[in-house]
């Protein structure tokens, strides 16, 4: 529903934008390698979310999976 949505803040920015409009980024969150002793370490990832301006200016696409998207006319 319209303007129902729940209010997220941009990672970015911080603009408070509806939860439907902005777009999920998956970052990673941690990683550590040290050559001398041959210890890997990988944190894993985290989902941010940035609002449509931010998402233009550093070219990053939607994670929408193809279920959920409305179908094409």
């Amino acid at each position: 529903m319209r303007g129902k949505a729940k209010l997220i803040s941009c990672t970015y920015c911080g603009r408070r934008v509806p939860v439907d409009k902005a777009n999920r980024i998956r970052t990673t969150n941690f990683r550590y390698s040290d050559d001398r002793t041959g210890l890997n370490y990988f944190g894993g990832f985290d989902t941010a979310r940035c609002c449509p301006s931010c998402a233009r200016h550093r070219h990053v696409k939607n994670l929408v999976p193809m279920k959920g998207r409305p179908k094409r006319r």
